[in-house]
């Protein structure tokens, strides 16, 4: 017998022994020790089992591939779900009117975020155009019934709190209870007046007025 099929036995040996003190009690040792026994099995039965672990390496491989694909899938499902319960594409979108006049509230605490969507840039009295998505919270800690409004992810103001249950009479009656909507927009103001003041953002939406 060959001194490398020694060494492999013995290492076989002592991976047996690690795996059964992992067994009794997970510690570094018995992690140690398996480790110490595989290695040496792999130096004793190099030869015979480089065929073997290229194939390993590759099952392996695969394995953790079609892992991966299982893993963002679920990411994706769990987003989808958190996020409205469909996918960006198939979310109903409510029918341009070109009128927008239904004004967004509260934008006063979002104007970072408006500014950041419309990079910093004057709207004025023409507006810049976008998408907004309608969110019913029914989490919101404040109002159980209130319904975010959001642009590029970022939410930009509410509707009003009477608006807000109007709207979630309308999604009922479209069968649409709690999901996420979408709608032309139109954001207006930015700048500074003369005297240098801020001019504050504004958002309105085009949909059909309660």
């Amino acid at each position: 017998m060959q001194t490398r099929h020694i060494i492999g036995i013995a290492g076989l040996v002592i991976a047996l022994l690690g795996t059964i003190f992992d067994l009794i009690a997970v510690t570094a040792f018995a992690h140690f020790v398996l480790a110490t026994g595989i290695l040496l099995a792999m130096v004793g039965f190099r030869a015979e089992l480089a065929p073997l672990l290229a194939t390993w390496t590759k099952a392996l491989l695969q394995c953790l591939w079609s892992l991966g694909r299982c893993l963002a899938r679920l990411f994706q499902f769990l987003f989808i779900r958190a996020s409205g319960g469909r996918k960006r594409g198939s979310l109903h979108r409510w029918n341009d009117l070109g009128d927008f006049d239904f004004e967004v509230v509260g934008e006063s605490n979002y104007q970072p975020a408006l500014t950041a969507v419309t990079g910093g840039r004057i709207a004025g009295s023409e507006g810049i155009f976008c998408e907004a998505e309608l969110v019913p919270e029914s989490n919101n800690k404040f109002d159980s019934m209130a319904v975010a409004v959001s642009v590029n992810g970022r939410k930009v103001g509410y509707l009003a709190r009477s608006d807000a249950r109007e709207f979630r009479d309308r999604l009922a009656d479209s069968g649409l209870t709690g999901q996420v909507t979408v709608c032309q927009a139109m954001i207006r103001g930015g700048g500074r007046r003369r005297d240098g003041e801020a001019m504050s953002y504004g958002i309105w939406l085009d949909i059909e007025p309660f």
